[in-house]
């Protein structure tokens, strides 16, 4: 088996909790819990390079692994809270502070327990494969991110109907937030969104609050409405009945019978013929 095949395995096994099946993050927590950190639904994983925007030469292998996770916290309560893993290289970072979008991821970094920097990325279509690319900082050195997206049961991740065009360039890179704008907007009530314009580039992130959801609160108007009853009027015709008896008309026949007269003469050497004619008149 190839080594890139292993990598999502290794990071399953390197994140310290307990893959329980689940079809998607539906918020929620289950009924029964053990104790132990569960992975609810994961909505990043895969591999790529991390380069930086001078050098070209200058890259770093990167692994990532995010998602929505089942944990205890310490007053005995269970919560769900997103976390991650980053590896650069052979380095381990830890995710924390995350906003998942509809279709963008931001998060602090952290090395063990100190603020290290910031990543965000936007989910790309391409044909036969899912990119996340964006930008991020770490250990005071920026890097264009480029992560080939990984198939894991546990991925939410809309099924691509179909394949997108760009049809032209997108613009500049998306520029990095800062852990402190990350905290600053979740703070104030609100989450790093990636957007996208009608070309599928992403546009540059940005704070979005509750706040600025605007929320139309229907209206009922009371119209004081005239109510005019119609009254059906039923009109009785009076018809007048006219019967037709047929008339039978016998016409009179006459009839007139001739009867013919024979005459007989006696032989004589002349012979007279007798025509007999009868003749019927009909009046």
């Amino acid at each position: 088996m190839k080594k890139w095949m292993l990598a999502p395995i290794v990071l399953a096994l390197l994140l310290p909790i307990i893959v329980l099946a689940a079809d998607e993050d539906d918020g929620t927590v289950p009924l029964v819990y053990s104790g132990k950190p569960v992975i609810r639904s994961l909505h990043v994983i895969g591999k790529g390079i991390a380069v930086s925007p001078t050098n070209a030469m200058d890259f770093k292998i990167i692994r990532i692994i995010a998602g929505k996770v089942i944990v205890k916290t310490d007053n005995n309560s269970v919560v769900l809270k997103p976390l991650g893993l980053l590896f650069l290289d052979k380095e381990k970072y830890r995710l924390k502070e995350i906003d998942f979008g509809n279709e963008s991821v931001s998060a602090v970094i952290f090395k063990n327990e100190t603020e290290a920097g910031s990543i965000t990325i936007t989910r790309v279509h391409k044909p036969g494969a899912v990119v996340w690319a964006g930008s991020m900082t770490v250990d005071g050195t920026t890097y264009y991110a480029y992560i080939v997206n990984a198939i894991h049961p546990k991925m939410v991740l809309k099924p691509l109907k179909k394949e997108i065009e760009i049809r032209k360039s997108c613009g500049p890179k998306i520029v990095p937030v800062s852990p402190a704008e990350i905290r600053r907007c979740k703070r104030e009530g609100g989450k790093i969104v990636t957007e996208k314009d009608e070309n599928g580039c992403p546009l540059a992130p940005k704070c979005v609050k509750e706040s600025q959801t605007t929320t139309t609160i229907p209206t009922t108007t009371t119209a004081n409405l005239t109510t005019t009853t119609m009254v059906p009027t039923t009109t009785t015709a009076n018809l007048t009945t006219t019967t037709l008896t047929p008339t039978t008309t016998t016409a009179n026949y006459t009839t007139t019978t001739v009867t013919p007269t024979t005459t007989t003469v006696a032989p004589t050497t002349t012979t007279q013929e007798i025509v007999n004619t009868t003749t019927t008149t009909a009046v």
